[in-house]
């Protein structure tokens, strides 16, 4: 299973979606999720869990807030968010735009739904991360061009990169409501920072929080709360 590649920004962030046409499918097979889900909330495998990239840290950081119950996760829809989250890690790749830029997603958008549990998301057929942008570039050194902050959070940080990815994953999901959690950026930098400000509003606890907790104490925890979800999700029968 791929691993995927996440970037984002907030202020100076540019979302670019064309979209051209909706297909639909179905999060089902022969009528029953019970048998299909479960692998779709399991962690993503690490290309080296000793040393997990950027990107990787990102994303745990991500599972790691939606896997439990707190405000953070329901807005996005509890854990079943973690479908949308591993899907968008896998389509993800790395390439050189301009350092506003964080991510370009554009072409044809599926809809995915759950018959389950009715839980809705879409994916671009075409996502792109910007390797030149505030996920890795900081202000460290004097004579570069500065980078965006993401909110309130310096770029380059655990914060900020974790920040982007649930603003990112906030314009995949269908709320209760029909609307996407988050309208798209489009061009306009004023509407992506209120975007990136309404997922601090509900997730700013849990974004601060990390802090307290080590990539492999949080890891360990992440493996473990997979395994206990899938066994949930997907209860044997007698």
């Amino acid at each position: 299973m791929k691993t995927g590649h996440w970037l984002s920004t907030a202020f100076g962030f540019v979302f670019l979606a064309s979209i051209t046409c909706m297909e639909q499918k179905v999060l089902s097979f022969s009528g029953n999720e019970r048998h299909a889900s479960p692998s779709s909330v399991e962690l993503l495998p690490f290309r080296n869990p000793a040393q997990p990239t950027e990107l990787e840290q990102a994303y745990l950081d991500s599972f790691s807030i939606l896997k439990y119950k707190n405000r953070c996760s329901e807005f996005y829809g509890g854990p079943y968010a973690i479908v949308a989250l591993n899907e968008l890690t896998q389509q993800i790749r790395p390439t050189h735009l301009d350092r506003l830029i964080g991510i370009r997603m554009s072409g044809e958008t599926t809809i995915i739904m759950s018959m389950l549990t009715g839980f809705t998301f879409r994916l671009f057929k075409k996502a792109e991360i910007n390797l030149d942008g505030p996920f890795y570039r900081g202000n460290a050194f004097f004579g570069r061009e500065r980078a965006p902050q993401i909110g309130p959070f310096e770029p380059n940080t655990r914060e900020a990169r974790v920040t982007t990815v649930l603003h990112e994953l906030a314009h995949l999901i269908r709320g209760r409501d029909g609307q996407w959690l988050l309208p798209n950026d489009s061009e306009n930098a004023g509407e992506s920072e209120a975007n990136t400000q309404r997922v601090l509003n509900v997730c700013g606890e849990e974004i601060r929080a990390l802090y307290n907790i080590s990539f492999e104490e949080e890891l360990l925890g992440a493996q473990s709360a997979a395994s206990l979800r899938s066994n949930a999700l997907n209860p044997s029968e007698e």
